[in-house]
C-alpha cells in the first residue's frame, strides 16, 4: 500500500498550552476577561473544546483552528486529486479532523477509541 507522509497534516501547534493539563489551561482561560464573560460557569465546564477550538482562538505560539484549516484543506484536496476514485486512509490528530468541520463532540465522544488522549481508531461507520 503506498504511504504518503504529509507534513501539513501534522497536529495543531499548541504553543504555551503544549503539554499542559486541563487545570493549567483552565487557569489560563480564567485570566481572560472576554472568556469569563462569555462562559460565566467556566470552572464547571467539562469540555473546553468550544473555547479552544473556536476558529480564531489561539495562545502564544499556537495555531488557531482557522490556521489549521488553511494548512490542512489544500493537502486533503491534493490527496483527493492524486487518488481519484480510490479510498484513502488519513491518520491524523483530532484537531485536524475538527478543522474540517467535524463537531468536536463527535470527535471527542462518539465512536472513537482513545489512548492517552490520542485517537487510536475511528469506529464510526460514517468514516468507513
Amino acid at each position: 500500500i503506498p504511504m504518503d507522509e504529509e507534513e501539513d497534516l501534522g497536529e495543531r501547534k499548541w504553543g504555551i498550552f503544549e503539554g499542559k493539563k486541563r487545570p493549567e489551561v483552565l487557569a489560563y482561560l480564567q485570566g481572560i476577561p472576554e472568556i469569563v464573560t462569555a462562559y460565566p460557569n467556566l470552572a464547571d465546564l467539562r469540555d473546553l473544546s468550544p473555547i479552544i477550538d473556536a476558529p480564531e482562538f489561539k495562545v502564544e505560539g499556537s495555531e488557531s483552528m482557522a490556521e489549521v484549516t488553511a494548512r490542512v484543506t489544500p493537502v486533503l484536496t491534493s490527496l483527493r486529486e492524486r487518488y481519484p476514485g480510490e479510498n484513502i486512509l488519513v491518520v491524523v490528530h483530532a484537531g485536524v479532523i475538527i478543522s474540517q468541520g467535524m463537531d468536536h463532540r463527535v470527535v471527542n465522544e462518539v465512536g472513537i477509541v482513545k489512548a492517552d488522549d490520542e485517537i487510536s481508531l475511528i469506529k464510526c461507520p460514517a468514516f468507513l
